[in-house]
């Protein structure tokens, strides 16, 4: 996807910075406005809306590739951001900006940048008609939520443009919001990790964190919200017992559904799933398609028995 670019293309240069005092609780809430744009001559019509669109891009490539480069189209600066877990459905969490590298060839010197803040979290509610983009306040730098915005609206925008779309990020609010209750479970646990991609990973810089982090293949368990992570191994254990011995695609795939509907995983990728249930009877073109979000099959074939699912994963949620 265009304007999304990995570590290996990219010269990194990190820069000390001291943790600061985050206003932990508090974000400032903007509104997705969804504006059509003109498709070049011969490109293929997309009958997705705005919003599904950009729910679209952020499922693909939050499970895709984790970390990403967004770019400020003025100063040519791209700035590295981690994607979480997406988690309930539809709501992305994003690590912004904890460093900012220039695109440059290897061979080149490169200058330290320096950076006025650790990362923020941002927080894409799309659970509603209109999608809220939420940063979090850092009241001692206070262009940091410009400089965000800045750099979200625009990377967005060269992936939504192929898509018919453009989208603008209007403030709702003038003073920071609380996080929604809904929310808060989510949060809570990442608020209390280290403030640098460094720290967090136990890694000298930011490649070494590339290398360490991006390169493993992620564990089951790590799909598993994080509200829910202490019952993973409860899950898992249900899942397989769900699946192993189905003999049908639909049968192997209905439990990973309804898990995800319930909001107690994320989407799989097909050598996540693979990894963890081998040799089940499922190839990847049918898994691929039955745990698309927006495929309504197990919905109206199969209404009872998913709607039943669903009920299990959801009782677990509640314990």
């Amino acid at each position: 996807m265009g304007g999304w670019r990995k570590c290996s293309n990219f010269v990194t240069h990190f820069f000390k910075i001291q943790l600061f005092n985050y206003s932990m609780n508090t974000y400032n809430p903007f509104n997705c406005q969804f504006v059509p744009v003109q498709l070049h001559l011969g490109a293929p019509q997309c009958c997705l809306s705005g919003k599904r669109a950009l729910v679209t891009m952020l499922d693909e490539v939050s499970r895709s590739i984790n970390w990403t480069f967004l770019t400020d189209p003025q100063t040519n600066i791209s700035y590295l951001h981690e994607f979480v877990r997406r988690t309930p459905k539809d709501v992305f969490i994003i690590r912004v900006a904890n460093k900012r590298v220039y695109e440059k060839p290897v061979d080149f010197v490169e200058e330290d940048t320096p950076v006025l803040f650790p990362y923020l979290y941002v927080i894409v509610d799309c659970r509603q008609d209109i999608p809220v983009v939420m940063i979090e306040d850092y009241s001692e730098v206070p262009s940091s939520t410009d400089e965000v915005v800045k750099v979200l609206t625009y990377s967005f925008n060269r992936v939504l443009k192929k898509q018919g779309w453009s989208v603008k990020m209007r403030r709702t609010e003038k003073v920071p919001i609380d996080v929604p209750n809904s929310l808060q479970k989510t949060m809570a646990p990442l608020m209390k990790k280290p403030r640098t991609f460094e720290e967090l990973y136990d890694a000298k810089n930011i490649c070494e964190v590339y290398y360490k982090i991006i390169n493993r293949p992620r564990d089951f368990s790590e799909l598993i919200a994080i509200e829910y992570r202490d019952k993973a191994d409860e899950i898992i254990a249900i899942l397989h017992e769900m699946i192993d011995g189905c003999e049908e695609a639909r049968d192997v795939v209905e439990p990973i559904r309804a898990a995800m509907e319930a909001g107690i995983i994320d989407r799989p990728t097909w050598p996540e799933f693979h990894e963890e249930f081998p040799g089940v009877a499922c190839s990847k073109q049918s898994f691929e398609r039955l745990t698309k979000p927006e495929n309504d099959y197990y919905l109206v074939k199969r209404k009872t028995t998913f709607e039943s699912l669903i009920k299990t994963f959801v009782n677990i949620k509640s314990r």
